[in-house]
């Protein structure tokens, strides 16, 4: 347009600058303590944290107010039917902070020493995090730490109130990543895993983090379930939803219940994680229930895929399988209607 004074800022990976009054810009640094006319300064990443200084891309703002300023939150009262999250209070947005804690526990080992700090999620949700400090002035002495495999808000509510009703009081619960313990070497007396390694996705790195934790000939124990014909308890029920093609086959080796059935599986495991004076047997047993519905029923509350498919089903299929499974239960059905039905696990001990 004739006559009109145009001002372009090309070129490609170049630094450019603008300012709305003169005088704005701070000169030869990004952020002075005190900007010009009282703004306040900002940078915006365009970058990895982790890409060299010489590769950062950034904005570098001078703002009236700053970006993180905005009023104590007040719940909206329109949209009666919208209810975020399952806590009693609203979440609020703001920003929050606090001081480093002045009453951590002071003699403590580390159970007694843990401190939680952020939280977010119900555990029932299966989904968050929380953020924990601890505080360990003294080792651990007749005490056990316990990881337990898969556990959700159920697990710890029930083992809690169990403990409870015996009158324990030393003891606490925890959700933690076996194959990455957060739990100083040499540290334990003893751990105890009843059916867990199996289910996790890298059992061996959990028996080096197990052994890693143990005290100098602390024991570990751990029992494993033997093959699906010496348990027809749980084997019985997912293979008919197996054979209708509701449930995938796992896959050989895959993360699940029969995964160190083969004879020598848990000496395998116990040598490559480092464990030398170890013993594996075997126990037999039986589960008793009051009837075959209820037989079901139990394996349903303890087992999330069975439960998941036969909660996908539509009602006729659903009754349909477990008639199935009533018809092949009947040779552990006795005459008051009680199913006994036989189990076999394994069961190791191992020295670290």
């Amino acid at each position: 347009m004739q006559g009109t004074d145009f001002r372009y800022m090309s070129g490609f990976g170049g630094y450019f600058e603008t300012e709305a009054v003169e005088g704005a810009l701070p000169k030869g640094r990004n952020s002075p303590q005190r900007p010009a006319f009282g703004l306040y300064a900002e940078q915006l990443s365009g970058s990895a944290f982790t890409a060299p200084r010489h590769e950062n891309r950034r904005s570098w703002l001078y703002r009236l107010r700053p970006s993180a300023d905005h009023r104590p939150f007040v719940r909206y009262q329109g949209a009666k039917l919208f209810a975020p999250g399952t806590v009693q209070e609203p979440l609020a947005p703001n920003r929050l902070r606090w001081n480093p804690p002045s009453d951590l526990p002071e003699g403590a080992d580390f159970v007694d020493g843990m401190v939680t700090m952020l939280a977010n999620r119900d555990p029932s949700d299966l989904e968050g995090v929380a953020v924990h400090l601890y505080r360990a002035q003294k080792s651990m002495e007749n005490r056990v730490f316990a990881a337990l495999a898969d556990a959700g808000y159920h697990d710890f509510t029930v083992a809690q109130a169990r403990a409870e009703k015996l009158g324990i009081a030393n003891v606490r619960f925890r959700q933690i990543d076996a194959e990455s313990i957060d739990q100083p070497a040499a540290s334990l007396d003893g751990v105890l895993c009843r059916w867990g390694y199996m289910l996790m996705a890298d059992p061996e790195a959990a028996l080096r983090e197990t052994r890693r934790i143990l005290k100098p000939g602390a024991r570990l124990a751990l029992a494993a379930w033997a093959g699906p014909a010496e348990n027809p308890w749980a084997s019985l029920p997912m293979g008919e939803l197996v054979e209708r093609g509701h449930v995938e086959r796992p896959e050989p080796g895959a993360p699940g219940q029969f995964r160190w059935a083969r004879p020598g599986t848990i000496e395998e495991h116990l040598d490559a994680a480092g464990f030398t004076e170890y013993e594996v047997d075997t126990v037999d047993f039986a589960n008793v229930y009051p009837s075959v519905d209820a037989w079901v029923a139990t394996n349903r509350d303890c087992s999330m895929m069975l439960r998941s498919a036969l909660e996908q089903l539509d009602p006729a299929e659903r009754e349909d399988v477990i008639a199935a499974i009533r018809e092949k239960a009947l040779p552990f059905v006795r005459e008051d209607g009680s199913a006994v039905v036989p189990a076999r696990t394994w069961v190791a001990v191992a020295a670290a």
